[in-house]
Parts: structure tokens; C-alpha cells; sequence
């Protein structure tokens, strides 16, 4: 019994970097920033298998491959760290992302980044809807302190939020 899972594209950027020279889409031009002897982005790729890869397509299963680069980044301090089995999936990888421990502040931005365009591919509106939220909190606080407002501010809107 399959059932097809969203995929995301960091991770089938992470399949097609196995047939480039130098990553592709996120990973794209990461090998000539690394020292020849550290395995990268492409070395990883190479050692998933068609197997790993239908099951991430099919089961959400996320290779363990992926997980080893992140490691290799300095985003994993521990191999202990990395879920085992089915909890591979993209959930406990942003939670991995968000609470993992990071060998370095540089380390932290990368993995908070590439969270953040997990989260912007799974909900691609996302940003869109922060941004009516900050408007909305920037007019609501003009409102609030009879500052002048853009003529296409809804007064009946702010006026029922101020309400509240």
C-alpha cells in the first residue's frame, strides 16, 4: 500500500547532484568551495540507490545519505543525532534543523536556511501571508495612535482587530 508524499526539492536537488560534477539547484557550485580531500554534496548523492530514492518518493523516507552530508556540514555534532528507520521523514528533519546541535555559528545559519526553503517549497503562500501580517500590524499600529494611513487600508478591519 503506497501512498505518494510531497517531495521536496532540496532533497531531489540532493538525488540530481549524484549525476553533476558540481550539485545541483541548492547545491549547486558547492564542490569548488570545498578542500579536495572532504566529501561534498555530490559524493553523497552517488551513494543513494534507486531503492532509497522510490522509498523517499513513495514513504517520505529521507536516505540516510542526506543525513550524512548534513553532518559532514556541521550541522550534526553526533552520529546518535540522526533518526533511524521510517522517522527519516521531513518532519523530524526540520525539527532536526531547528533544535540540532551546530558545530559552528555558520554551520546554525546554513541549517536554519535550508530549513527555511523546506518550509517556503511545502508552503509556498507562507511568505506571502507574513508579509499581510506585518502590514497589518504596522496600519493596526498607526491606527492605534491616529497616525495617517495608506488609502488602501481597511478601516473597518483595523477597527475590529483594535477591538479585540
Amino acid at each position: 500500500m503506497s501512498k505518494k508524499k510531497d517531495c521536496v526539492k532540496i532533497i531531489e536537488d540532493f538525488f540530481k547532484s549524484a549525476n553533476t560534477r558540481y550539485g545541483y539547484g541548492f547545491f549547486e557550485f558547492e564542490r569548488p568551495w570545498r578542500k579536495h580531500s572532504d566529501l561534498d554534496v555530490v559524493d553523497y548523492a552517488m551513494e543513494t540507490s534507486k531503492s532509497q530514492r522510490r522509498k523517499y518518493e513513495r514513504y517520505g523516507v529521507i536516505p540516510i545519505a542526506f543525513f550524512l552530508y548534513l553532518k559532514e556540514m556541521g550541522l550534526l555534532i553526533d552520529v546518535h543525532e540522526i533518526p533511524q528507520g521510517s522517522r527519516r521523514t521531513i518532519k523530524d528533519l526540520l525539527e532536526l534543523l531547528y533544535n540540532g546541535s551546530y558545530q559552528s555559528d555558520s554551520a546554525r545559519d546554513y541549517g536554519l536556511y535550508m530549513r527555511e526553503q523546506i518550509l517556503e517549497d511545502l508552503c509556498p503562500d507562507m511568505h506571502v501571508m507574513f508579509g499581510i501580517g506585518e502590514k497589518l500590524g504596522k496600519d493596526l499600529h498607526k491606527f492605534r495612535h491616529g497616525l495617517p494611513l495608506k488609502n488602501n487600508t481597511k478601516i473597518k478591519t483595523l477597527w475590529n482587530i483594535a477591538a479585540r
